[in-house]
């Protein structure tokens, strides 16, 4: 089971799925129905290679890679050149429904401007509030997620 440094639980396919459904609920002219599960198909295929599912790049050797901001969980491994990216192009989280992106669409979200209230050059210092720091958000399920049964 792949954990994420900052997830509050072991990668559940159930949130990356959750997450494109509600997206392609939100389009004007939303795809087909089978859309959003093939989607979710492909990147835990991804994940499951040990590739980011954001960028198709290797996650890399870390025993926890970067956990994705898109959802509150951030169980969603991710490498972390994306981990890092998300992180400093705040306010602007990449849909997983349109990953993996490309070297460009990388390019121009980085470009945006971040949303922030603090002077230019202040980023602010939080804990991740994932496992690490809290623990297992679900004891019943986390606990036998962790030990493997």
């Amino acid at each position: 089971m792949k954990r994420t440094f900052s997830g509050v639980h072991p990668f559940r396919p159930v949130c990356l799925r959750d997450l494109i459904v509600r997206s392609h609920a939100e389009q004007d002219a939303p795809p087909p129905a089978d859309a959003a599960i093939w989607q979710t198909v492909k990147l835990v295929r991804m994940i499951d290679r040990g590739d980011c599912p954001r960028c198709a790049r290797a996650l890399g050797d870390e025993t926890h890679p970067a956990g994705s901001r898109v959802t509150p969980c951030r169980c969603i491994p991710v490498c972390s050149g994306c981990g890092s990216h998300e992180a400093f192009t705040r306010g602007h989280l990449n849909d997983p429904a349109i990953w993996p992106m490309t070297a460009e669409m990388m390019r121009e979200a980085g470009k945006r401007p971040a949303r922030s209230s603090l002077p230019p050059g202040q980023v602010p210092v939080q804990g991740t509030g994932g496992w690490l720091a809290h623990g297992f958000d679900d004891p019943s399920v986390d606990e036998h997620e962790r030990r493997g049964r």
